[in-house]
């Protein structure tokens, strides 16, 4: 089954690092906090192309990467951020939340469906094992 093509522009994992992060980042390791939202209104400025777009720029899920300086001019950034792709990490952008709560309301689908298998698989053996002690007890009580 073919994954739903989805854009990084909707994604609730498009973040972004503060001012002060961009010139400090490289000398440190990345730390959760640092991540934050791109807000509605960046996210439709990078959909019409509107400049400037915010900087550093990257995917919490790092698929992608434009932390600056990239190198990359600001048509080759709004390509990839509008460019229709299959991607395993998405999911819809949530006004107000971040990339990490982003992250806590995936891990919470991912356990609820998690839940969801294991209890029709529970259902799925017990049913099969009544139907297999009746079988056994039809047999043997003849």
């Amino acid at each position: 089954m073919a994954r739903k093509k989805v854009q990084c522009v909707n994604c609730g994992f498009l973040s972004r690092l503060p001012p002060e992060e961009l010139r400090i980042r490289a000398a440190t390791s990345p730390k959760d906090h640092f991540y934050g939202e791109v807000t509605e209104n960046g996210r439709q400025a990078a959909a019409k192309e509107i400049t400037p777009l915010p900087q550093g720029l990257l995917c919490r899920r790092f698929q992608w990467n434009m932390e600056v300086p990239t190198g990359q001019t600001e048509s080759q950034i709004f390509e990839i951020l509008n460019r229709e792709r299959e991607c395993l990490f998405f999911i819809a952008y949530q006004p107000g939340y971040t990339p990490n709560e982003h992250r806590e309301l995936q891990r919470e689908k991912t356990n609820q469906r998690t839940i969801l298998r294991a209890s029709i698989l529970g259902a799925a053996i017990g049913a099969s094992a009544a139907i297999l002690a009746q079988l056994i007890w039809a047999l043997f009580s003849t």
